[in-house]
């Protein structure tokens, strides 16, 4: 199904020119409120997916009417998905051979090397939806001391070691137990970050239906080991929010999640069900919403929880956050998560949007978090400080991106919006407040690459210099496209020395759908890749009904060493089923380049 986001689409209305930094209006006004619903989840004894009855998720759809039961009898014949098919390899200078596809003419682009890389969760491994949705984290896994990579794909995650092998324990896992009830509730769109000062590990999801446990669900891992199998669920319930147009209840769809030293914060498109028939529903777009969580008080409420495993007479605490209600302005906040360096204290946290309910714009909206929510020592939640302030710069102009061309047939994969995919904030070495840096941002767009007479789709990046002050600048902003290419859903993350690796999706009408990834060395040339490289090449067409892809990729730094994980989707098939997508991660060490 299209994103709900795309229904708002409307003809190019003039926008208002701002200088660098301009302050405008912020939203209605934040709330007070405590996060509900904290309990203890054994994944071990979670459903795994599909189940049977579940109702059809609004963002996620079988692939095609009669995928679910081939799913279950290529299982019950003991026919495993075994993470997809893998095509073709990747190659050096520029990428590598195989499935039929070419690699993209991007010139005097050295190739990448890269580290680990292996074949990771696929469709059938999820329940057989579309589109992926692919995101990972890696982090340390405190009981072996090792680095950990944590993939989520739709309603299943896996815990992989850097060489891509299984690990002892809960390695593999269901998501569909993190809600209020696992047994009605339909859950969408995980996220996950690894906080390396607590060494805990966070998946978010969203629970969107039934209206009445619509609200965000963001699970903890109960110690800094990913593959205990216990995690605890904290749920903030929006079913109660009341809407600009007076209505109650809403879904915060497409959510995001991001933290710096002392805050956690959830973002989402508010919805709300404007019409309920027997078999489907309408809704209608509210605007957006965030969450702000007190990052130590969410932590040590996960600790206790689960240091009282066995306490029946035990009391879960409350967790006090402050609520930002539709509608705050833009689409699709991204949240940024905070880089090394940065304290456990540190205070302010940044978020950016653009407005895709427009065909264009000029502008990017930047949200400045400052203080925090309140202590669970006040269970009214009265004393939070948390507040926001918006401002906006301008950008070249961002629109809405040509749906991609891929080889073997005329069927175009959904590139979806020009909204933010991923945002990262890494904090200048010499300021231990956190409050200057850079900030990337990553998105889709509408492009004509040089050499091209035709529009396509272009993994869009925005670098912006935040100094002293709260002053801003943009530093670069450009896309990357290539002659007959359509490039789409890019991730970012620099390592301590400014390098950005960035990974994408892209595809044409002599390709398949693949896993590329690109670099610009710190120093090297601004509004430029200089590096580019095939990661797993596709070797299928993608022709599910709807070609939904996306609707993001991963990428994460390494607690460890300077090294970036990557995570992305290609095109393949399986017997029988056909056409499937599947995951690829790997790992670059900007520095050995």
């Amino acid at each position: 199904m299209p994103n709900l986001r795309v229904f708002l689409i409307v003809a190019l209305s003039a926008m208002l020119a701002l200088p660098i930094g301009s302050a405008i209006a912020a939203g209605p006004a934040p709330q007070s409120v405590l996060l509900k619903s904290a309990m203890l989840v054994n994944v071990n004894q979670a459903p795994q997916a599909p189940r049977g009855g579940k109702a059809t998720p609004l963002r996620y759809y079988y692939a095609n009417p009669s995928m679910v039961g081939l799913i279950k009898a290529a299982l019950a014949r003991g026919i495993t998905p075994s993470k997809g098919k893998p095509g073709g390899g990747g190659g050096g200078s520029g990428g590598g051979g195989g499935g039929g596809s070419v690699t993209p003419t991007l010139p005097n682009l050295p190739g990448i090397a890269l580290g680990s890389s292996f074949n990771a969760l696929g469709m059938l491994d999820g329940g057989g939806y579309e589109p992926p949705d692919t995101i990972l984290t890696a982090g340390v896994n405190g009981t072996s001391a090792a680095t950990n990579v944590l993939e989520a794909v739709n309603l299943e995650a896996e815990v992989f070691s850097t060489s891509g092998t299984s690990l002892p324990g809960v390695s593999s896992f269901s998501l569909s137990a993190f809600t209020p009830d696992y047994l009605t509730d339909s859950v969408s769109d995980p996220r996950v970050l690894y906080d390396a000062a607590p060494q805990r590990w966070f998946i978010s999801l969203v629970t969107f239906s039934p209206i009445s446990d619509a609200g965000w669900d963001l699970a903890v891992s109960a110690t800094s080991d990913p593959t205990t199998g216990y995690w605890v669920l904290f749920y903030f319930p929006t079913a109660g929010v009341t809407n600009p147009d007076g209505s109650v209840g809403n879904f915060p769809d497409f959510p995001k999640i991001g933290f710096n030293g002392d805050k956690l914060v959830l973002t989402g498109d508010a919805f709300s069900v404007s019409q309920k028939g027997r078999f489907s529903a309408s809704y209608k777009y509210q605007g957006t919403e965030f969450l702000v969580i007190n990052k130590s008080e969410l932590v040590t409420a996960a600790n206790d929880i689960y240091a009282n495993i066995n306490n029946s007479s035990y009391q879960a605490p409350v967790v006090c956050t402050t609520f930002f209600p539709p509608n705050q302005g833009a689409v699709a906040i991204e949240p940024a998560e905070n880089l090394p360096p940065n304290s456990t204290s540190s205070d302010t946290l940044y978020m950016a949007a653009v407005d895709s309910s427009v065909s264009s714009t000029k502008t990017l909206d930047i949200w400045t978090v400052t203080g925090n929510a309140a202590s669970t020592s006040s269970t009214t939640c009265a004393t939070s400080t948390a507040q926001a302030s918006l401002a906006q710069v301008g950008i070249n102009t961002i629109s809405l991106p040509p749906n991609a061309q891929q080889e073997g047939t005329s069927t175009l994969i959904d590139t979806n919006d020009d909204s933010l995919l991923d945002a990262m904030f890494r904090p200048s070495t010499s300021d231990t407040s956190d409050t200057t840096g850079t900030l990337w941002v990553a998105a889709n767009d509408a492009c004509v690459p040089a050499g091209d007479s035709s529009t396509r789709s272009c993994a869009r990046f925005i670098e912006v210099n935040i100094g002293s002050g709260g002053s801003m600048n943009v530093a670069q902003d450009f896309d990357l496209g290539s002659p007959g290419y359509y490039f789409y859903y890019p991730a970012v993350r620099t390592d301590s020395a400014g390098d950005l690796v960035t990974v994408f999706s892209g595809s044409s009408s002599t390709s398949f759908a693949s896993v590329y990834a690109g670099m610009q060395k710190a120093g090297g040339s601004a509004n430029e890749l200089g590096y580019f490289q095939t990661v797993q090449l596709g070797n299928y067409q993608y022709t599910l009904s709807p070609p939904r892809w996306g609707d993001y990729s991963g990428a994460s730094t390494d607690p460890t060493d300077s090294s970036i994980w990557i995570g992305g989707e290609y095109s393949t098939d399986y017997p029988l089923l056909g056409s499937i997508w599947g995951t690829w991660i790997a790992s670059i060490t900007p520095s050995a380049q």
